[in-house]
């Protein structure tokens, strides 16, 4: 049951976190200056709601990584627990595959409807492991 966490949690460092540290780790092989406009400066102008001269408005995208922690909760319950069952596992890959797939939905700016059915496919898996996981856990 962990497996499932485990991909999740590995893609959304390497999304969040590996566009940047790549970037770094490129700047102090090669010995190039990082670029003066860096990222966080584009999200704290997004952040404060005062656009700056220069600024790029980007999208917030730290908001698609709060559903994924309700997953690892469930999924670190059920595997303590040890009552996972096939349709939990079975539940829990679709969920990361749907959540990967919102994700880069996103990313690629696809239509909103596709988006929207996305998450709230990853909405409905979700509510459906929480209410197992709450199941299982009452139920001992």
């Amino acid at each position: 049951m962990l497996l499932p966490a485990i991909v999740l949690a590995s893609y959304t460092t390497l999304s969040a976190w590996g566009p940047g540290f790549l970037g770094f780790v490129l700047c102090v092989v090669t010995g190039i200056p990082a670029q003066r406009d860096l990222p966080w400066t584009r999200r704290q102008s997004t952040i404060s709601g005062v656009r700056k001269d220069g600024a790029r408005a980007g999208h917030d995208n730290d908001r698609l990584f709060d559903a994924p922690v309700a997953f690892y909760v469930c999924a670190l319950i059920l595997e303590v627990d040890g009552g996972y069952t096939a349709f939990d596992r079975y539940a829990a890959w679709c969920y990361v595959l749907v959540r990967v797939a919102y994700n880069v939905s996103w990313m690629t700016r696809l239509d909103l409807s596709v988006r929207m059915g996305l998450f709230f496919s990853s909405s409905g898996i979700l509510l459906v492991l929480t209410a197992r996981c709450l199941i299982d856990v009452l139920a001992r």
